[in-house]
């Protein structure tokens, strides 16, 4: 999954999400990545598209970038895991992920 501003085009003209892949929960059958118009909905199609995974399970990483990883964010599933781990430190509480009107995070 991407979004639309990361600028990917075929012949000229911009990658548009494959409605069938996204609603088989297929994503190999796009052939293309697919290009949603922002953060939001690339989000909730890769998580639509984790066939066999019930939503409360997912266990999701956000990073900022490939520079920072000092830091970084994960799904709820996963937030017992990193409390036990010693080289992890949690520093807060679950919170849903903040979009702003445009459906992006950054």
């Amino acid at each position: 999954m991407a979004t639309a501003t990361i600028g990917l085009a075929v012949d000229g003209g911009p990658v548009r999400i494959d409605a069938n892949a996204a609603t088989s929960t297929l994503a190999p059958a796009a052939r293309l990545p697919m290009a949603l118009a922002n953060q939001k909905l690339a989000i909730q199609a890769g998580i639509k598209m984790a066939a066999g995974f019930y939503k409360k399970n997912i266990r999701l990483v956000r990073i900022r970038d490939t520079l920072h990883v000092g830091e970084f964010e994960i799904s709820e599933a996963m937030l017992g895991e990193a409390r036990r781990h010693p080289r992890i430190g949690v520093l807060g509480e679950p919170a849903a992920l903040a979009f702003d009107p445009a459906g992006n995070l950054f």
